[in-house]
């Protein structure tokens, strides 16, 4: 009788885990990108969390999708010619834009620093 007990309970334990688990990291690994708003050429490159940073070439807007992200992205965009029109570049997290930086510079950049801790990204981005 105390062992049905107890493998009933560890069965029950294991559950709760897999469910923790499984909400834990459906919240934290969810759908991220990054979208370049820019009608010119573009070049930049992106790196999420401690994997290899990616690099890019484009004209146009383009939007990157990252379906693992757990921590932060780093990253930089910058226009490849002299026009003054502007280069957004966004972070949309779940469907919602959480970060955004432009630049009308000639040639200008942006440049991403973006955690999913709040905290951070209020020291990073005041």
């Amino acid at each position: 009788m105390k062992l049905k007990v107890i493998v009933s309970l560890i069965a029950i334990a294991a559950i709760v885990a897999v469910v923790i688990f499984a909400w834990y990291g459906k919240d934290s690994a969810s759908e991220t990108q990054i979208e370049i708003e820019y009608p010119g050429p573009w070049i930049g490159g992106y790196g999420v969390d401690d994997d290899d940073s990616m690099s890019f070439k484009g004209t146009g807007n383009k939007i990157f999708t990252i379906s693992d992200m757990k921590y932060s992205i780093g990253g930089y965009f910058k226009k490849r010619d002299n026009s003054s029109e502007t280069l957004t570049v966004n972070i949309i997290k779940d469907g919602e834009v959480v970060w955004s930086k432009s630049t009308t510079d000639v040639f200008g950049g942006v440049t991403i620093i973006y955690a999913l801790d709040k905290r951070l990204n209020q020291l990073y981005n005041p």
